[in-house]
């Protein structure tokens, strides 16, 4: 490798390049730079058989001085080195400087590859992880097609991840689509599976060999994530395997019940003898079947005050299905959500009682376990930690909360407190993201409802989907009484509900849910 001087006008742009393109804005900045302070770093160079030399390195220092006006560069020949540590040099140098995209990065690597690099030294020379290189190197061999329009931001990440390990067969499906009619990223997955579906191996209640079907292994999973891709094969396996389980329990004795979906602070543990029940559910989309050993249901009323009728007796509640009652509870937690955005002083208080309600259970964890009390007691023994606690406990103070403890909070006491320290525009975004964040499951809601002060009553509505959700007809029937609607309590379920719906009054709420 030597160095030469050579003419503006030899030297051409190379294909092994792997910085193609740049912004006038860049080439501009470079010639001013070449202009004040002459070309610093030589660009690599390689001759061609025509007598010209290709640049392996320095595409923008080459730019530049054209756009300078400078007629000859410093250069250094490489035409004595291999295609593929000519790649090497072009990627070295973006890497270096930090000038490479993500998709830049894809393409390189996959030039490096092709040039005759294995993995292992790819990721050895360019510090990188062999499976970081693995990702690179399927996204960097889809078709330049999709490649562009990805750097246009047509195509999203998890798009370009699933179309990588895809078979050939389906990118090119993807490609023919008018940009219109292509799958966005949050349902790339399901156009893959197509009808048949495609399902987690880690899922399956039946012995993986048994499955003879077709497999991808999904790269961009935390773990090689293997996905089973014939679903009707799947599911006749699974299916047989959870049948065997479900006829296990019920040779024990247990009871079963299939759910929707199981939420662990809608149940409580029951031992068999006391009415608990194996309740399970499926989940169709990544073919998981779970098993719930030994629950029964907690009363709903329990996470709210139990609704009382004018005499104070409690107000049962009608059957509903689980998915409805669900769908009350978010109908609820939604408008106390809108309250903590409308008020600021309450979603100061509210965003503050999230935050703070597992502060006093910190604990180191590892790979989603907790460290052993040696580990442990070393951590919160460090100066790291102690500042942070230390901080912690000055902020309690100074808010009067005693021990974290956030339940009794009071709007009046602390939202004006809250609001002399934090600007009214900076509320708001900080209770909008808590607030859209927020899991609403469990009895938070209730309880920051209540600390909040909100009337949940006046923000909430029954529109089509809650009437759609009443399927007793005799609760309808209930409905009808109460508001005075006549209605022939022989009519079809249908027939009554159209009637109540309609004629409900505006301002009234079911007496049964708290709102």
């Amino acid at each position: 490798m030597t160095e030469v001087i050579l003419k503006i006008d030899e030297l051409k742009p190379s294909a092994s390049n792997v910085r193609a393109k740049h912004t006038a804005e860049d080439i501009a900045m470079m010639a001013h730079s070449i202009d004040k302070r002459g070309l610093i770093n030589p660009i690599a160079v390689a001759l061609n058989g025509d007598g010209t030399y290709e640049i392996i390195a320095g595409r923008l220092r080459y730019e530049g001085a054209k756009k300078a006006g400078i007629e000859t560069v410093r250069c250094l020949d490489v035409s004595a080195f291999s295609q593929s540590e000519r790649v090497e040099i072009s990627l070295s140098e973006n890497i270096d400087r930090r000038q490479m995209s993500a998709l830049e990065l894809y393409v390189a690597f996959a030039k490096l590859f092709k040039a005759g690099m294995p993995v292992e030294k790819i990721a050895e020379r360019f510090e990188r992880t062999e499976r970081e290189v693995q990702q690179l190197l399927a996204i960097g061999s889809l078709p330049k097609k999709l490649i562009d329009s990805a750097e246009r931001g047509d195509v999203g990440d998890r798009t370009l991840q699933a179309l990588a390990i895809a078979s050939g067969k389906d990118v090119v499906r993807y490609c023919n689509l008018k940009l219109s009619d292509r799958p966005r990223d949050w349902d790339i997955q399901t156009w893959l599976a197509g009808e048949k579906g495609m399902f987690m191996e880690k899922y399956a209640l039946f012995d993986p060999k048994l499955y003879v079907g077709p497999k991808i292994t999904d790269l961009f999973a935390a773990t090689d994530e293997v996905w089973m891709t014939d679903g009707e094969q799947f599911w006749t396996l699974q299916h047989t395997a959870f049948d065997d389980l479900l006829k296990g329990y019920n040779d024990k004795g247990w009871q079963t019940e299939k759910v929707e979906f199981f939420s662990n602070w809608e149940y409580e543990k029951v031992a068999k003898k006391n009415g608990g029940k194996v309740y399970w559910c499926e989940n169709r989309k990544t073919g998981e079947v779970s098993f719930h050993v030994g629950y029964a249901r907690l009363n709903k009323a329990g996470k709210a005050p139990k609704a009382k009728d004018k005499d104070g007796k409690a107000v049962p509640k009608p059957d509903t299905s689980q998915a409805f009652d669900h769908f009350m509870d978010e109908t609820r937690h939604a408008a106390v959500q809108r309250h903590m955005i409308d008020d600021k002083q309450a979603g100061l208080v509210a965003t503050l009682i999230l935050l703070l309600k597992h502060s006093d259970n910190i604990q180191f964890r590892s790979g989603g376990k907790a460290l052993s009390d040696a580990y442990g007691d070393s951590l919160h023994s460090s100066d790291n930690f102690l500042v942070v606690h230390d901080d912690f406990c000055e902020m309690l103070s100074e808010l009067g909360l005693k021990d974290g403890h956030t339940w009794d909070m009071k709007i009046a006491d602390l939202g004006p407190k809250l609001m002399e320290y934090v600007p009214a525009t900076l509320t708001r975004w900080i209770v909008t993201t808590v607030a859209r964040q927020w899991d609403c499951e469990g009895k938070d809601g209730d309880a920051i409802g209540k600390a909040v002060g909100l009337v949940q009553v006046n923000a909430w509505e029954a529109d089509a989907a809650f009437w759609d959700g009443i399927k007793n007809k005799n609760t309808l029937i209930k409905i009808a009484k109460e508001n005075k609607i006549p209605i022939d309590s022989n009519a079809t379920t249908k027939v009554i509900r159209a009637i109540v719906s309609e004629k409900i009054p505006d301002s009234w709420r079911p007496s049964w849910l708290k709102f």
